[in-house]
């Protein structure tokens, strides 16, 4: 069996250490342990924004012309027995951050023990069972904390806002309304019953959907409509208009209720 599986280290040539750890010489110090096959001791020279201790030095040795020295210190006949030397390569070195297993602080950036990660990726596909429900998910619980909705709305207000101190022109009014208006004209709303979302008048409807909108949906945004608003009459038509607003009708010769139907004051 040929020994595919190996742990690599990156070490930062900047600084010198003169130590060994498991049989295994440094003449520089270690910062990052793991464990893979094939190219996977490569794929951390691009920034990973999970470990930005990590990055952080391979960005600084970049900006300083200089490239992490990376090793495949030892190999194995199973992605099992590396996973168990990377755990003890890492126990032994030690660990910025205090992490559970890891007793010894040292100058790696890992954040767990070691001995997690799989031989290699397991790409998800859109055709992958729950894709959407857990990249929905996902992308949902991201959107909802307090500070990226601060600075989703603290880019889009006063001198940040991409419109700050312009002025449409009558042209460009104009072409935002029939753009807007032929918008609405080519959508249709459509629903399964529970839930409704609008598409192109062109697409093609999914199964188990009808054109319309769901009964509790409908009776929602109705109810939304006419919230705090009163029935008015002259007499010759009827209209709904805010509470507060009943005193200056009533001035003018309008009454409570719609026209043609009595009304219990």
């Amino acid at each position: 069996m040929s020994k595919d599986y190996f742990v690599y280290t990156y070490e930062d040539p900047r600084n010198e250490y003169q130590k060994e750890h498991l049989e295994i010489s440094f003449n520089y110090r270690p910062f990052y342990v793991g464990k893979g096959k094939d190219k996977r001791h490569l794929d951390h020279l691009q920034w990973d924004k999970f470990n930005r201790i990590k990055s952080g030095i391979i960005q600084k040795l970049f900006n300083q012309g200089l490239m992490p020295l990376i090793r495949q210190v030892k190999f194995f006949d199973s992605d099992k027995e590396a996973k168990e030397f990377e755990v003890q390569l890492i126990a032994e070195i030690g660990t910025r951050a205090i992490i559970s297993g890891v007793e010894k602080r040292g100058p790696l950036s890992n954040l767990t023990k070691g001995g997690d990660g799989g031989a290699g990726w397991k790409y998800c596909t859109e055709n992958s069972p729950g894709y959407h429900e857990r990249l929905s998910a996902r992308v949902k619980e991201y959107m909802n904390r307090p500070e990226v909705k601060e600075r989703l709305r603290s880019s889009k207000i006063g001198k940040n806002n991409p419109q700050f101190g312009k002025k449409h022109t009558e042209e460009q009014i104009l072409k935002i309304r029939k753009s807007t208006s032929d918008s609405k004209k080519n959508t249709i709303c459509i629903t399964d019953g529970v839930k409704n979302k609008y598409i192109h008048r062109e697409t093609v409807i999914p199964e188990n959907w009808i054109i319309g909108m769901s009964k509790g949906e409908r009776e929602r945004k109705i109810s939304e409509s006419v919230k705090g608003k009163i029935h008015i009459n002259n007499g010759i038509k009827s209209k709904m208009i805010k509470k507060e607003e009943l005193p200056a009708y009533l001035l003018d010769g309008w009454k409570l209720g719609r026209f043609g139907v009595k009304v219990r004051l």
